[in-house]
């Protein structure tokens, strides 16, 4: 979870950082956030640090995303360091956000 907070220009508010261990899975059930920026400028984002790759991306103007079944998941056959966290995209404003993910480990 992220709480409500600042989140300065081009720059990352964490929520979590974990390693996922080898031959599990993530699963991505809801995302709820919030933010004052106007749509595709803060996102939540689920990024795996040990492949430099973001695996999901939401945009924070669109308050809670929920399909009733996973939004998402991953499986890695190593393990992978998982980081969660709201991010503004502009480099010249400055907006507040909160980002809550709900995900199981299987």
């Amino acid at each position: 979870m992220v709480p409500l907070q600042t989140v300065g220009t081009a720059a990352r508010a964490y929520g979590l950082r974990f390693d996922l261990p080898a031959n599990r899975t993530l699963k991505l059930w809801k995302v709820i956030g919030w933010s004052d920026a106007p749509a595709s400028t803060v996102f939540a984002r689920i990024h795996n640090e040990t492949d430099a790759v973001v695996e999901d991306e939401r945009d924070l103007s669109g308050g809670i995303f929920d399909e009733g079944a996973p939004l998402a998941s991953w499986s890695y056959s190593e393990a992978k360091r998982l980081s969660f966290y709201a991010y503004n995209s502009s480099t010249s404003d400055t907006y507040t956000a909160c980002v809550l993910w709900l995900i199981t480990i299987e």
